[in-house]
């Protein structure tokens, strides 16, 4: 009865684990195709180069919060969460906090991707920003990757919140059926 929840529930937890890991690398790399922007800003002015001060904070606290997505991974291996039949308080707890920390960084994710993409696509003048990169030999890109990529990824934050709460009501049906058992067997006695 418990075999095959445990396992998916053993998959489930290193899964987030491998999936809070690439939150970190997306953290990262979200101003990456933005450098080019850096590089203009620092010989000329056009509209639409300030986007890439602007989106340092956000680069930042992304890249904050996905060590604290990763910390929240490693609280089902703390307290066993991860292997254990039964769930108790902790547990319970554990869950919560890591479906917070999960849809807190969907959210945000998804909600800076949507603005700052909008900014770079309105803004940009993006003929003035390739002269100036053709001019000076520096990288230049209309690339929109890191803010699509952070839209799919918020959303399989929330995929992953699903998967963590059905997980949850799965191990909460199995051990109220195993009580149910328990009780009907101590009552034929």
């Amino acid at each position: 009865m418990f075999k095959p929840q445990m396992k998916f529930q053993k998959i489930l937890s290193l899964s987030l684990l491998i999936f809070a890991a690439v939150c970190f690398v997306f953290s990262i790399g979200i101003t990456t195709d933005l450098y080019g922007l850096y590089n203009a800003s620092a010989v000329a002015v056009f509209d639409g180069i300030k986007i890439f001060k602007d989106i340092q904070a956000y680069n930042d606290n992304a890249v904050i919060f996905s060590i604290v997505l990763i910390g929240s991974c490693l609280l089902p291996f703390i307290f066993a969460t991860n292997k254990r039949r039964l769930y108790y308080i902790d547990n319970y707890v554990t869950i919560g906090i890591q479906s917070g920390i999960f849809i807190g960084y969907g959210i945000y994710i998804l909600m800076n991707s949507i603005h700052y993409k909008n900014r770079f696509l309105t803004e940009v003048d993006f003929a003035e920003y390739k002269a100036t990169a053709e001019l000076f030999k520096f990288k230049y890109s209309e690339s929109t990757f890191f803010f699509d990529a952070g839209i799919v990824l918020s959303i399989l934050c929330f995929v992953m919140v699903l998967l963590l709460v059905g997980n949850l009501v799965w191990k909460i049906m199995i051990m109220n059926k195993e009580k149910q058992l328990l009780m009907s067997g101590e009552q034929n006695d």
